[in-house]
């Protein structure tokens, strides 16, 4: 920045003089050169006119012509005293009785119609005008190149008797214009109307004869010859030049007067280069003194930053190992909550295929019990590693009234646990085929239905869902309402309750996390949970989204995602490493369902020897309280079978976690948590076996 302020304060200010020696070149300087130029030419025209009028009315000279002309040394004599008075060049005296033409010498000649050299006479004997001037050759000066003052003398009636005057050398005008340009530095020169230069200064430059052949300036030449005066600029050997013209009628020639630029502002270019040069030498010197200030304050914030770093590194390191210890003990509560249902749901399946109607449907409560123990635990899962934070949708098409149908069968499972009634209220047309999460969807009613299931006892819940009018082309916008005449809930409260681990104040059992989850999940869908509740009363909650429209086929590819294929295990070889028996019977029984050869073994060393004498197209694996078994049984596997392993399915009830120090090219093609459904373990499978 400092350098830029100096050098733009130093380029301004050049710019600026430039620009004003320009203007005053334009408007004062050239102007009046040349009307300094064109008073001495006026001076001396003037001064040889007086003398050629002083002339012809010289009595001598008149009486001397009318008296015959009688003594010549008389006249020769007047004009040599004439030429020497005033330092003419020459003066003559033509008589119009003997056409002698008379000079400062004596006789020179009878001047002739027949010579073109004696034209002017006959001019001036024609013209009534009493004198001209006229730019010739003199026959007396070999042919020097003169001004002539042709004066007509009249005898004492006023008839012509002959014509005299004086010469004036144009050597006069030369030295005048060498004068000038030495003076002030300027191209000083006279041009005739055709262009051409008939008078300059002994170092005019170009050498040309004609203005239109000097470059820049013949671009003006046309209008400069058409105008009387004018001020013209333009290049020329990579400079500007300034021109001032004047025509001077008595010579019929145009006086210009030419000065250069760069002479002008050479003084002030070489103070810019002063100046810049000031200023790169302040601005190294103060890029020195603030490099060495920086590098001592950097020293200082050196030391600081590494005190924090440790401190840091520290904070760190206890962080880190918080987060193991949070993780372990995460994976531990999952594997304790979920390995009890994995056997609940084994003698549920069990109980499903018993032909009582009344176990079938104990059954059917046992499954959705354990469904919504699953998802309580997936909430809170979620909510300790931080997911709902990074939370994205998966909408696909799904069939609206059986998603309804499914979440009603829950909340009436829900409100009869306190032998509360529940109902759904449909209103509006509500499409058959939706685009949504339905997870997320039903993971946010069964909470809100589980809530108010909680807190009402021999009361009524009631989900409502509405069609609001303003939807969209292909787009429903839709209200979910939960409401419920339980206790109600205190408007002091009704803002706590959304936030995490915060609940009503009540003795009733739960983590706090089901409507702070809900509400983060609402917002994803584009919507806000909202609230409204009378203490003594009841409760509602309600939100609004808009749900895209579909198609039945758009559902076909999701249905057929999910159907068995039956069998396409034949001829296929499944090993399963599975210690419990009776999960251990489990799969066995629902892989036999697709017609797959089932090998088992109880242990990792059991598994190794069996991969080692045998060819598997799969293998279902176990995740043991001693991780590293499992994974270790992994490395092993590809070790034996380097060039196409058969894929792995990890069957775990527990987070899974990779020990420190295995590979992660290593891994397992899924990984299913416990318990899984019949139907998932066989899609997987079948998705397993297509690729492999």
């Amino acid at each position: 920045m400092l350098t830029l302020g100096f050098a733009a304060t130093s380029l301004v200010s050049y710019f600026v003089s430039r620009n004003s020696i320009r203007h005053e070149i334009a408007t004062n300087e050239l102007p009046l050169t040349t009307d300094n130029v064109y008073s001495e030419i006026q001076k001396d025209l003037t001064r040889t006119v007086f003398v050629s009028s002083m002339m012809a009315h010289d009595t001598f000279v008149r009486d001397w012509i009318i008296d015959g002309e009688r003594d010549t040394g008389k006249i020769t004599k007047y004009l040599k005293a004439i030429q020497e008075k005033y330092g003419t060049v020459t003066s003559f005296l033509v008589s119009e009785n003997s056409r002698v033409y008379y000079n400062e010498g004596g006789i020179l000649k009878k001047v002739s119609e027949n010579s073109p050299l004696d034209v002017w006479y006959f001019r001036v004997r024609k013209m009534s005008a009493p004198y001209e001037l006229n730019l010739d050759t003199s026959e007396a000066h070999r042919h020097a190149l003169t001004i002539f003052v042709n004066y007509r003398i009249a005898d004492y009636r006023g008839k012509l008797i002959g014509v005299t005057g004086v010469g004036l050398t144009v050597d006069n005008l030369r030295k005048l214009i060498d004068q000038y340009q030495s003076r002030y530095h300027r191209n000083v020169y006279l041009a005739d109307s055709l262009g051409r230069i008939v008078l300059h200064g002994s170092k005019f430059s170009p050498a040309v004869s004609y203005i239109q052949k000097i470059p820049g300036l013949s671009d003006h030449a046309a209008a400069l010859l058409a105008r009387q005066e004018g001020a013209y600029q333009y290049r020329r050997d990579g400079g500007i030049y300034q021109l001032n013209a004047r025509f001077i009628p008595e010579l019929g020639w145009y006086l210009l007067v030419e000065k250069s630029e760069n002479e002008a502002v050479a003084d002030i270019r070489n103070t810019l280069f002063f100046n810049l040069a000031i200023c790169a030498a302040i601005t190294i010197l103060v890029i020195l003194l603030t490099r060495m200030s920086i590098n001592r304050h950097q020293a200082r914030l050196q030391q600081v930053v590494e005190a924090h770093t440790a401190e840091l590194n520290a904070a760190l390191t206890e962080t880190y190992a918080a987060n193991q210890a949070k993780n372990q003990m995460l994976a531990y509560i999952s594997h304790d909550l979920r390995a009890p249902l994995a056997n609940i749901l084994h003698y549920a399946n069990l109980l499903g295929s018993s032909s009582n109607e009344e176990a079938r449907q104990y059954q059917g409560a046992i499954e959705h019990s354990i469904l919504h123990q699953l998802e309580l635990i997936d909430e809170l899962m979620e909510y300790a590693r931080g997911e709902l934070e990074q939370l994205k949708l998966q909408p696909i098409p799904a069939y609206f009234y059986a998603f309804l149908h499914e979440v009603a069968n829950q909340g009436e499972l829900l409100a009869a646990h306190q032998n509360n009634c529940f109902g759904m209220v449909l209103n509006g047309d509500m499409p058959t085929v939706a685009v949504f999460d339905s997870r997320r969807l039903k993971q946010v009613l069964f909470n809100l239905l589980s809530n108010a299931a909680k807190f009402t006892m021999g009361g009524d819940i009631r989900l409502q869902v509405d069609v609001l009018p303003e939807g969209e082309h292909g787009r429903r916008h839709l209200r979910f309402t939960v409401s419920d005449t339980g206790p109600g809930i205190p408007e002091e409260d009704r803002q706590r309750i959304f936030m995490p681990y915060e609940r009503q104040a009540s003795e009733r059992p739960g983590s706090g996390l089901g409507l702070a989850i809900a509400t983060r999940v609402v917002h994803k869908m584009g919507g806000e949970l909202s609230i409204e509740s009378t203490v003594g009363e009841g409760s509602q909650f309600w939100f609004e989204i808009a749900l895209e429209t579909a198609q039945e086929n758009d559902v076909l590819p999701i249905v057929q995602a999910f159907s068995i294929p039956e069998p396409f295990g034949t001829g296929k070889c499944i090993l399963i490493v599975e210690s419990d028996p009776i999960m251990r019977d489990y799969l066995g029984e629902v892989l036999s369902l697709a017609d797959f050869d089932v090998i088992y073994s109880e242990n990792m060393e059991d598994a190794a020897r069996e991969i080692s004498g045998a060819s598997f197209d799969a293998i279902l694996v176990t995740q043991t309280a001693a991780r590293e078994n499992t994974w270790k049984f992994l490395c092993k596997l590809h070790e034996s079978l380097p060039g196409n392993p058969p894929p792995v399915i990890l069957y775990s009830a527990m987070l899974l976690q990779r020990p420190d120090g295995f590979s992660e090219e290593i891994d397992f093609n899924v990984v299913l948590l416990k318990p899984v459904w019949p139907e998932e373990l066989l899609r997987t499978m079948h998705e397993l076996i297509d690729h492999a």
